[in-house]
C-alpha cells in the first residue's frame, strides 16, 4: 500500500464516520421534536433539498427528509424529468410540498403550479414551505380544499402521519371542490397529479371538462385504497379510457413506458401510473419512449 492509498483510506473512513455522526444527530433531533413539538415554536429546522427548501414538521415523511435531505422519491424524480419550462401542473394531494416545489422549479418562471391540500395542519406546513422559496412561490397557487366529484363540505381523517390522511366520514370537516369548478379558468393542463389515498376516481368524476384540456395524468394505483371507497382499479381504467387516455407504467430508472390495461394488480401494493391522451405516440413525447407491452 502506498502513502497515497493510506491517505485515501483514512479520508474514506473519516467521511463515513462523519456521515454516521450526522445521521445519529439528525435522528436524535427529529425524535426530540416529535416528543416535544412545542420546541418548534422556538426553532423550526429547515430541510435544504437543493433546488428548494422545506420547513420541518413532526411527521414521518418530513422526518425522513430531515435525516436524508437529498432523498428523492419516484414521483419527484418523474416530475423533474417530465415537466418542462412553461408547463401547467396541477397537484391534487400536495401534502407538505415536495412535488409542488419540485414541479415549480421544473416549469420555470413562465410555468404555473396549482396545488390542493385539504388537511388544515398539512396545509399550514405546505404554506410555510412554499413561503421559504419566494422565487418559486410566485408561480404557485395553493388551494385549501379536498377535491372530489361534488363541491361543498367533506371530512378527512386526522392521523398524525399526514401522508396517509384520506376522506373519512369520521374525520374533521374541510371544504371540497371539483377540478371543473376550481380550474374552469385554466386554458390547459400539461400534467395532472392525483394522489389522494383512494379517492382518485371521485376526483376524476368531478373533472369531466378538465380532462378535455389535460394532456397527461400521473396518479396512484392502489387497489387496497380503492376498495375502501367501493370501486376497483378497473373502474379507474374504464373512466380514463372513456375520457380518451391510455395508461402506462413508468420505469423509475430510465422512465421507459410500458402499456398497462384493466386487470393490472401492482405486486408491491401501490404504484404511480401515467395516463396519456390516446391517439398520440408516446415514443414521440419529449420525455419518454414506450414499449408496446400489456401487463
Amino acid at each position: 500500500m502506498t502513502a497515497m492509498d493510506g491517505t485515501d483510506e483514512a479520508l474514506g473512513i473519516r467521511f463515513l464516520a462523519q456521515t454516521l455522526i450526522i445521521q445519529i444527530v439528525r435522528r436524535s433531533v427529529a425524535m426530540l421534536y416529535v416528543r416535544a413539538p412545542w420546541l418548534l415554536r422556538l426553532h423550526r429546522p429547515i430541510i435544504d433539498r437543493g433546488r428548494y427548501r422545506l420547513r420541518f414538521s413532526p411527521c414521518r415523511f418530513a422526518i425522513l427528509l430531515y435525516r436524508y435531505p437529498s432523498l428523492r422519491r419516484d414521483d419527484e424524480q418523474f416530475l423533474t424529468h417530465y415537466l418542462k419550462s412553461g408547463m401547467t401542473y396541477v397537484d391534487v394531494g400536495a401534502n407538505i410540498g415536495t412535488t409542488t416545489l419540485a414541479a415549480a422549479d421544473a416549469v420555470g418562471a413562465d410555468g404555473t403550479v396549482i396545488a390542493f391540500e385539504p388537511h388544515p395542519r398539512t396545509f399550514r406546513d405546505l404554506c410555510d414551505s412554499v413561503a421559504l422559496n419566494p422565487a418559486l412561490a410566485e408561480r404557485i397557487t395553493l388551494v385549501a380544499a379536498a377535491v372530489g366529484d361534488s363541491a361543498g363540505r367533506a371530512r378527512i381523517s386526522n392521523l398524525p402521519e399526514n401522508d396517509v390522511n384520506h376522506i373519512d366520514e369520521a374525520g374533521i370537516p374541510v371544504s371540497m371542490t371539483t377540478l371543473d369548478q376550481a380550474l374552469a379558468a385554466a386554458p390547459r393542463i400539461d400534467l395532472l397529479k392525483v394522489d389522494v389515498e383512494g379517492y382518485e376516481r371521485n376526483v376524476l368524476l368531478g373533472a369531466g371538462e378538465t380532462l378535455e384540456k389535460t394532456s397527461a395524468i400521473y396518479f396512484e394505483n392502489c387497489e387496497q385504497n380503492f376498495v375502501q371507497f367501493g370501486y376497483s382499479g378497473d373502474d379507474v381504467f374504464d373512466l380514463l379510457e372513456a375520457s380518451g387516455f391510455a395508461c402506462y407504467a413508468v420505469d423509475p430508472v430510465d422512465f421507459r413506458l410500458t402499456v398497462v390495461t384493466k386487470g393490472r394488480r401492482c405486486v408491491q401494493g401501490y404504484e404511480n401510473l401515467l395516463a396519456l391522451r390516446d391517439g398520440g405516440d408516446p415514443r414521440k413525447d419529449r420525455a419518454f419512449h414506450a414499449e408496446a407491452l400489456t401487463c
